[in-house]
């Protein structure tokens, strides 16, 4: 008797604890139906699949630099071919070589861009026969793979500097990309040269001219509401605004969704202590936040990270149609923690629709505009601007998609339509790393 009554006390303490950590956390409490935690999404992706970078550019000899298409075939089969590198010596010595990144630095090769700082932790979930503790560097933000067989360069342009590796990989699948006649679909490029009224970083591509693009058709997601709600509430109030948006809450936090279908989640408990979470960390409670609260959508990558110790941590995700993101103002997926929880979560995403494509958009290169009388142009006329990263990018905006540049500069990021120079946002970006 005394056991069992030991046992019981036991399996009482535990639940209660498990309890806490969901209401913490705002997370469904268990029930007795389904799949026993609430709502189900659909399934969960692995750390590798989130730690991919945004963009890809072959650097042939004979076609010159070429940005391909984000998770195509050949995105595939190069990032898998890496994600397999091994070292080629035995560990121990110098087996790392420190230098300068520059614009020379990009010999015929294949170059791996990340849209943000990717931490060596983060980083090894992709490149499997690597520990953290093997890279010499705290993070990176490109890859680069000479297709002569020279070192491997992990690149920090931010920085500028790079570590080289003599690395052992099949040569033969990067030679091959490189070799292929260029795709129709793929997007001619050249590093961009430096301007009268701006500076350039190394390694920066932009369109060697003007071409025509498809422009995907695309839907925004239709969000399953009674279950959206039940993820975060079991018995919520509700209240009703006068333009149709809902919103529900329990008394700390709250959940509005909107008519347009987008939702925003604001928590109102108070958590324990600073995030002081690595990426890895960070990225994992992040996945299982989302595929908790509305489902992982796939084509899905990060393309900001932020963190101010002590304050918040924030990460922004983008769907990718026709192999680039689908960027704009309150589209996409984004996520704040303050101290060790979620308290701000935001969701709107716009998604490739499966009609086929019907509209086609001329596209020049940034520097064409910035040399013009273009709303870009006067932009950047204004001051000596320094262009720290340059990406093609779809922009929703009523209901469809305009190519655009998204152009890092200083703590903004400028989205200029890729036709006529126009800005159609200007966005703060503090505390990136």
């Amino acid at each position: 008797m005394v056991r069992a009554k030991a046992g019981l006390l036991a399996s009482l303490v535990i639940c209660s604890l498990a309890l806490s950590v969901l209401i913490i956390f705002g997370q469904p409490v268990p029930n007795s139906g389904g799949r026993g935690t609430g709502p189900w999404f659909g399934p969960k992706p692995g750390l590798p699949e989130i730690s991919l970078p945004g963009r890809i550019y072959i650097c042939s000899p004979n076609q010159g630099e070429i940005l391909i298409e984000t998770l195509s075939q050949t995105y595939s089969d190069l990032v898998l071919t890496l994600g397999q590198m091994e070292y080629g010596s035995e560990k121990g010595g110098d087996v790392w070589v420190t230098g300068e990144y520059t614009s020379d630095s990009i010999t015929p090769g294949v170059l791996f861009r990340y849209d943000y700082q990717i931490s060596r932790g983060l980083l090894a979930n992709w490149l499997t026969m690597f520990y953290e503790t093997d890279f010499p560097f705290a993070s990176i933000d490109s890859i680069f793979v000479p297709l002569d067989g020279g070192p491997v360069k992990f690149i920090n342009s931010a920085t500028g500097v790079l570590w080289q590796l003599q690395a052992d990989l099949p040569l033969s699948v990067f030679q091959q990309a490189a070799a292929e006649p260029r795709n129709p679909a793929a997007y001619p490029m050249a590093v961009m040269g430096q301007g009268e009224t701006y500076s350039v970083a190394a390694g920066i591509f932009d369109l060697v001219e003007a071409q025509e693009i498809a422009v995907p058709a695309c839907q925004l997601e239709e969000v399953r509401t009674e279950d959206i709600i039940h993820s975060f509430f079991l018995n919520p109030s509700i209240i009703q605004e006068a333009d149709g948006t809902e919103t529900y809450t329990d008394g700390f936090g709250a959940l509005r969704i909107f008519p347009s279908g987008a939702l925003e989640y604001t928590s109102g408990r108070q958590g324990q202590g600073a995030v002081f979470w690595d990426q890895p960390q960070l990225m994992q409670a992040t996945i299982d936040f989302l595929v908790a609260h509305g489902g992982w959508p796939g084509n899905m990558l990060p393309v900001y990270l932020s963190n101010r110790p002590g304050e918040s941590v924030s990460l922004e995700f983008c769907s990718f149609s026709k192999g680039l993101p689908i960027t704009g103002e309150n589209v996409g997926i984004a996520v704040e923690f303050q101290q060790d929880q979620v308290s701000d979560y935001q969701r709107h995403l716009a998604l490739a629709a499966e009609e086929a494509v019907e509209i086609y958009a001329e596209i020049k290169p940034l520097a064409w505009h910035l040399a013009s009388d273009s709303q870009a142009g006067q932009f950047f006329a204004e001051g000596n601007k320094h262009i720290s990263d340059l990406a093609l990018a779809f922009y929703w905006q009523q209901d469809r998609l305009i190519p655009v540049w998204r152009v890092w500069t200083g703590n903004q990021v400028v989205h200029v339509a890729a036709s006529d120079g126009r800005i159609l946002q200007i966005k703060i970006q503090l505390g990136g790393q």
